[in-house]
């Protein structure tokens, strides 16, 4: 496996330090490049276009990779993770697998990480790389948390997205690194980003972002609705990555206990101890998966797999901390955004549902105005509300 380049869909921004992780292991890597039209352009050939455009975009860049110039099937892989429950993306890996030997590239693997033990057996690299990735995960989210929070009311045109870019740079550097770094480099991030001056912060409203974890991280993929959101006067708080990992935690120490197995329970809960107390030092803290269960539990039972259940506990998590409003964004016929969307009818708050298709137009810009000044009114409504930070 050492001997071929892995080749990383850009999901997000978290792809850089994964990447960063795997060449720390010895294992060469690179992040694909943006989502473009021709990234659409062959994913649209090679599906039928009933698929989630998730599905549709990650194909799209495999294969606009293996049309380049020089591309060498014998030295190079990708990366595409699996998941169980009630969502399409567990058969990403399988459908492109077809797709790639259809196309004569039997020899170019896809490693799929595996939900079933929390991804702790990721391509055979062990505890270092899990580790390594993991602090990335959570160093990349409080960058983009960081960088959501101050950019509505910076100073100074760009600011935030200029510290952005380069704390993006340092945090892979120090996870590739030998002698580390990361926390010193994400205390000096947090430092660098309190220092940006600020114009009466705290008075737009606050807009959080759940939904299905591919789109609500890719601005390429969702209209860029970051950005809409805050050229309307509002700041958002986007649900972290590292949030469906400690679910798949609590997964495995669930499943090692329906089992009786209580070697995969002690790896699970010791998995689980070791990726908090990470979290902490790094200064990132989350609410627990089992916490934002709970606060799903009057609409969803807990036995209910997959992204709706969390995305149903966040946005009540989001609400208990002052949002103002709720944007569900999700893929096309996604059958856990959809559950989602039946269900968020009973909770009292302005809320959006965005569903993708790679075809976004001015409907979502007339129908996002009127949410943001839903939004707007709902602020004025409850002025006492504890606002996330």
């Amino acid at each position: 496996m050492a001997a071929r380049l892995v080749y990383i869909p850009r999901m997000c921004d978290h792809a850089e330090t994964l990447a960063a992780a795997l060449r720390r292991c010895g294992v060469p890597a690179e992040v694909l490049p943006p989502t473009d039209e021709k990234t659409l352009e062959l994913g649209r050939k090679y599906t039928s276009g009933k698929e989630c455009h998730p599905f549709t975009v990650t194909t799209g860049d495999f294969l606009k990779k293996i049309t380049e110039p020089g591309f060498d099937p014998q030295r190079s892989a990708f990366l595409m993770p699996t998941a169980s429950g009630p969502c399409r993306f567990g058969q990403y890996h399988q459908t492109q697998r077809i797709i790639l030997d259809r196309l004569g590239y039997r020899d170019v693997p896809i490693f799929s990480p595996d939900v079933r033990d929390s991804y702790g057996r990721s391509m055979g690299l062990g505890l270092k790389f899990r580790r390594l990735a993991w602090r990335g995960i959570v160093a990349v989210d409080l960058l983009n948390e960081l960088a959501a929070a101050i950019r509505p009311d910076e100073k100074t045109s760009g600011a935030a997205d200029k510290l952005h870019a380069y704390y993006l740079a340092m945090i892979s550097k120090a996870i590739e690194a030998k002698n580390g770094g990361i926390f010193k480099t994400v205390k000096e991030m947090k430092r660098d980003f309190f220092a940006l001056p600020r114009l009466n912060p705290g008075h737009k409203p606050l807009i959080g972002i759940v939904g299905e974890i591919f789109l609500r991280c890719n601005p390429a993929c969702n209209a860029d609705i970051v950005r809409k959101v805050e050229k309307l006067g509002g700041r958002t708080y986007t649900a972290p990555i590292s949030e469906w990992f400690y679910y798949t935690n609590l997964g495995y120490i669930y499943e090692s206990w329906l089992r009786r197995s209580p070697q995969g329970f002690a790896r699970a809960l010791l998995a689980d101890l070791i990726q908090r107390w990470d979290e902490r030092r790094l200064g990132h803290r989350q609410p627990s998966a089992l916490k934002l269960i709970r606060l799903a539990s009057p609409y969803l039972h807990h036995t209910f797999k997959g992204e709706a259940i969390l995305s149903i506990g966040k946005a009540l998590d989001l609400i208990e901390n002052g949002a103002a409003g709720i944007i569900n964004i999700m893929p096309f016929t996604c059958m856990p955004g959809t559950v989602v969307s039946a269900i968020a009818k009973q909770i009292e708050i302005p809320w959006l549902d965005v569903s993708i298709d790679g075809t976004e137009g001015v409907n979502l810009e007339i129908r996002l105005e009127a949410f943001m000044h839903q939004a707007a009114s709902y602020k004025k409504s409850v002025p006492r509300a504890r606002e996330r930070k």
